[in-house]
């Protein structure tokens, strides 16, 4: 089934999957999400994360990016899911309690997929020909036969006068101001402060 006829059939769902780390969420993060959004619908796309932190490049926990996600960028918090590994489609129909029947895309941005950081081998429980990139026109089948890889295209985003395109760049950048020019970064980031997050920055980010 096509996607046009996909979306508009109740017993063939499809559900989209954005995974990453999201070290910290950022608004291209969101502008990734509003994307698939737009192409898919609000109800299809979910955002998803594990709970796995290190101090050097995932100090935030699953509940502090989310809270990111919700109060700052607006992403309702059911559409986020915890998972334990990433693009494992078993988990992610646990998770959701999809039925057999449902079509499972995972998005990646031109990025990632510019710097393989994505292969179609390797991240799949089955044969190698399981995980196929998404086709607008091609014929799609529910997640028991295949799983589909969509791109999405990487923003750019402004940030004093830098521009940024991942969160590792953010938290470099971070990292080297003063207390009074991170409360200034993140209030233009978020367009929102919250004294809770920003104190969870000054501690994740500043050491």
């Amino acid at each position: 089934m096509r996607l046009k006829e996909l979306l508009e059939e109740e017993s063939m769902p499809m559900v989209v999957i954005l995974p990453g780390r999201f070290q910290p969420p950022h608004p291209g993060h969101l502008h990734g999400y509003l994307k698939l959004v737009s192409k898919f619908g609000a109800e299809n796309v979910y955002i998803s994360m594990t709970d796995i932190t290190n101090p050097e490049d995932s100090p935030l926990s699953y509940d502090e990016r989310k809270e990111i996600f919700t109060k700052l960028l607006g992403v309702p918090s059911n559409k986020i899911i915890k998972v334990t590994k990433q693009y494992n489609v078993k988990e992610i129909v646990r998770a959701l309690d999809l039925g057999k029947n449902t079509v499972i895309s995972v998005a990646i941005s031109k990025k990632d997929a510019n710097e393989d950081r994505f292969s179609l081998n390797d991240k799949i429980d089955g044969a190698e020909s399981y995980m196929r990139k998404f086709k607008q026109d091609d014929i799609l089948s529910p997640y028991k036969e295949h799983c589909y890889v969509v791109e999405y295209p990487t923003t750019v985003f402004d940030v004093s006068g830098k521009r940024l395109n991942s969160a590792s760049q953010l938290r470099l950048l971070f990292k080297n101001l003063k207390t009074e020019q991170k409360k200034k970064i993140f209030k233009e980031i978020y367009s929102v402060f919250d004294e809770r997050l920003f104190k969870v920055f000054l501690d994740k980010f500043s050491s």
